[in-house]
């Protein structure tokens, strides 16, 4: 039987709320993104624009799929049990490929591909990768670390070089995205693990936000 939710019962509604929040911020930042664009025509914030909204999608699927469960909302709806389980499969599915689709844009600001075929193809490969394979859980986390790995990596040469409080605030934003997904990734051994992944991208959107507004006001 498959599983959808991973949060320690004392957890649930809290996951919802710190999504939520989270929510509201890759909103913003796809916002701020876009006029930073506008402002300085950087290629790299049109990217991150684009990026941040597939984030917002991802996450407004996963928290709308979370409450139906906990509150047996689609339950309710359909006296159909194999009906239920697609349409849970089906929200979780679309999550997940949304949020690959999301790193796949800020993936392309760390390691540049200028053929837009090839990312046609990336997108192919995650596209199967989320809806093929027989673990999608532990694939779709390790595929988004390995993502994460690399835009850290980009984030962290950046900060190095540059020494600044703003670059410094990115590559610290983008560990505790990487962190979260380590944490997700090992659920099956311990759900609390769940709570600390929640809490560590939650506080990686906010600091990206924090960073956004500073670029933006200057």
């Amino acid at each position: 039987m498959a599983t959808f939710v991973f949060s320690p019962p004392w957890f649930w509604g809290f996951d919802a709320l710190f999504e939520f929040v989270s929510l509201i911020i890759a909103l913003v930042l796809a916002y701020y993104s876009h006029r930073i664009f506008r402002v300085t025509e950087q290629k790299k914030y049109k990217i991150m624009a684009y990026g941040f909204f597939f984030f917002f999608l991802a996450l407004f699927i996963k928290i709308a799929i979370n409450l139906q469960i906990y509150f047996h909302i689609i339950s309710s709806l359909t006296s159909s049990f194999p009906l239920t389980l697609f349409l849970y499969a089906a929200g979780y599915f679309l999550h997940r490929f949304l949020f690959l689709l999301g790193l796949l844009y800020l993936f392309n600001i760390a390691v540049n591909i200028p053929d837009r075929r090839a990312n046609i193809v990336i997108a192919v490969l995650l596209f199967v990768a989320t809806f093929f394979s027989n673990n999608v859980f532990l694939i779709f986390h390790f595929v988004a670390a390995l993502f994460l790995i690399i835009i850290f990596w980009h984030f962290m040469h950046n900060c190095q070089e540059k020494k600044t409080p703003a670059s410094e605030i990115v590559a610290l934003s983008f560990f505790l995205l990487l962190l979260s997904q380590f944490f997700f990734l090992f659920i099956p051994v311990t759900n609390q693990l769940y709570v600390l992944g929640e809490v560590s991208q939650f506080f990686g959107f906010l600091l990206l936000l924090l960073n956004h507004v500073v670029i933006f006001k200057k």
